[in-house]
């Protein structure tokens, strides 16, 4: 075999033969199960119980497979892990080895189940150094192991550990020092990380989900685990800390927290197994304020179906004490408020703008995996009204504001020229001049949609993606975005609005999008990096079709979002200022950010 036909072999079986479909999920940034789990209590992982999209490649040549990784503080490594599929047998040897490939201890993993994560727990742990490169491997003799392609494309961050870009590294044939990379794929191979000055103490299961722990620069981000039925799966403690954790633009009043010191209701009777998702529909049905007891650890509630906001309900706040997430299973929207849609309760007015309430929040609380691809609305100001974005939350009329909450891997249909919203969607909001309307007919003097120290994404391989909007999106409403983090989610339509013949449209706003005529969009001590789009503006889509309306930039990074590959024959990428397309009254006001 000549050295170039040698080379497209092991590139063929590197990129791991990934199906077509396999490809298009993690496009849209889908991946079951969290990236952050704790072997014990102390003890860290890269990937906790994530399982990939593809378990098992079609390729059946002997390879190591590794992760590279750097320790953030010294400590040592107690144990090996890689994810097993289908297919993947033989005897697995793990290994640690130095950043010049040598092999500091080697271990076989033995009591292996036929699928899912496997560790071998090292005799002797083996003290590695902070800031320093290590590689963790396994060999596989008969490979048909699990990938997934672009996730290593820029860092990745885990707790006290990194990945580096292309840190997904291999070797094929005996077992050695793995140094090759292709297409920035990650091979499940994983390390149980005991920081210095943790004691580790026996852990009666697997953790299921944990919370995440964001910083400035995203970092790694959980997600709950889909289970086939509608359990709640209890998990390890960790700290929940969302929002862009170095903004600190003052929060106005009536912006933050409310006060659930007196719940209305309490879902749970203090353990996993009674907070049920039928508890959470009733409590939600009922209104007022929704806490959770559900023990000690957090756990995650996969949803039956959506929780819908009655239009009579005055006030609803749904804190889940920053150890609760729930989940749409990727089949699902979570939340939905619609003042239109009488199969809530009839209004007064007009029912986009009149109703005072439903007055929701949502705090302290995760949502994962919903899906609005299939979901509806109601509204009589627009036509067409299936799928409109809201993976997670759908809001028209009354009042919406999400503080200290994080949204990951949600998502809305994938083409469509004016639909977005991964995460959030919102339509409409209430108005103290309800019939004062613009040539788009939304009522002016709309109170803003308001998000506060909430994190969108947050890590590679756990961001939103739709068609526009990869995280938000906002249809003639006003939007205030307040120390948050918005980062790795896609819009992955395609191409604009209107949409290009012979394309259904889509593919704007990586992070944010929002059209409309008289509304502002506020965004303000956040983080908005590493999204992408293919059309308009990889972070912001802004336009103001009256040019009456306004987008305001304040104490916020915003930089390296770039423009994914279209599909089409010549790019399909447009912006006027870095990251953004705006068309509003004047120039954006940006004012001590950056903006790249």
């Amino acid at each position: 075999m000549s050295a170039t036909n040698r080379a497209l072999t092991l590139r063929r079986r590197a990129g791991i033969l990934v199906s077509v479909v396999s490809a298009l999920a993690l496009a849209a940034g889908v991946m079951i199960g969290p990236p952050l789990a704790q072997a014990a209590a102390g003890d860290v992982t890269l990937f906790g119980t994530a399982v990939p999209a593809t378990t098992s490649a079609a390729d059946d040549a002997a390879v190591e497979l590794g992760v590279t990784f750097t320790p953030r503080v010294n400590g040592s490594v107690a144990g090996i892990r890689f994810y097993k599929g289908s297919g993947n047998t033989g005897t697995h040897t793990g290994s640690l080895w130095s950043s010049s490939g040598s092999r500091l201890v080697t271990a076989t993993f033995a009591n292996e189940t036929t699928t899912g994560w496997q560790t071998v727990t090292l005799a002797t742990p083996v003290n590695v150094t902070a800031g320093q490169r290590y590689v963790a491997s396994y060999h596989a003799p008969r490979a048909r192991y699990a990938v997934a392609r672009n996730f290593f494309r820029s860092t990745y961050a885990s707790a006290d550990l990194s990945v580096p870009a292309n840190g997904g590294v291999y070797r094929y044939g005996t077992s050695g020092f793995p140094q090759s990379s292709y297409q920035a794929s990650n091979y499940y191979v994983d390390v149980v990380f005991r920081p210095a000055n943790s004691t580790p103490t026996p852990s009666a299961s697997p953790a299921a989900t944990t919370s995440p722990t964001l910083t400035t620069s995203p970092t790694a981000s959980s997600s709950p685990t889909a289970t086939s039925s509608p359990t709640a799966t209890a998990t390890t403690p960790s700290t929940f800390n969302p929002g862009n954790t170095s903004g600190t633009v003052a929060v106005p009043a009536g912006y933050g927290l409310e006060d659930v010191r007196s719940p209305d209701r309490v879902v749970g009777t203090g353990t996993p197994t009674s907070c049920t998702s039928a508890a959470v529909v009733a409590a939600v049905t009922a209104g007022g304020v929704i806490t959770f007891n559900c023990g000690p650890n957090p756990l995650t509630i996969l949803l039956t179906e959506t929780l819908k906001v009655r239009n009579s309900t005055k006030k609803l706040v749904i804190d889940g004490g920053g150890k609760v997430t729930l989940s749409g299973g990727n089949t699902k929207r979570i939340l939905y408020m619609d003042t239109c849609d009488t199969s809530l309760g009839s209004v007064s007015g007009n029912c986009l703008y009149a109703p005072k309430w439903p007055e929701v929040t949502v705090q302290n609380i995760t949502f994962a995996n919903g899906n609005a691809t299939n979901a509806s609305y109601v509204s009589p100001g627009d036509s067409n009204q299936g799928s409109n974005g809201g993976g997670a939350i759908l809001a028209l009329g009354g009042r919406l504001k999400v503080v200290r909450s994080v949204f990951v891997q949600n998502t809305c249909a994938t083409n469509g020229p004016d639909l977005g919203g991964a995460a959030i969607r919102v339509l409409a909001q209430r108005s103290s001049t309800p019939n004062d309307l613009d040539n788009s007919y939304a009522a002016r003097n709309q109170d803003p949609a308001i998000i506060v120290q909430s994190t969108f994404g947050g890590a590679s391989g756990q961001g939103n993606s739709c068609s526009n909007g990869g995280a938000i999106s906002g249809l003639r409403t006003p939007i205030t975005v307040l120390n948050s983090n918005i980062s790795y989610n896609n819009a992955v339509g395609c191409c604009a609005n209107p949409a290009k013949a012979g394309t259904p449209g889509g593919g704007s706003g990586g992070a944010i999008y929002t059209d409309g005529d008289t509304y502002d969009l506020r965004i303000a001590g956040s983080n908005i990096q590493y999204n992408t789009a293919k059309a308009g503006g990889s972070a912001i889509f802004f336009v103001s079709n009256a040019r009456t309306g306004r987008l305001y930039i304040d104490s916020t990074v915003s930089k390296n979002n770039t423009y994914a590959p279209s599909g089409q024959s010549s790019p399909q990428s447009f912006q006027n200022y870095p990251g953004i397309f705006y068309l509003g009254n004047g120039a954006p006001v940006i004012t001590n950010s950056t903006v790249q």
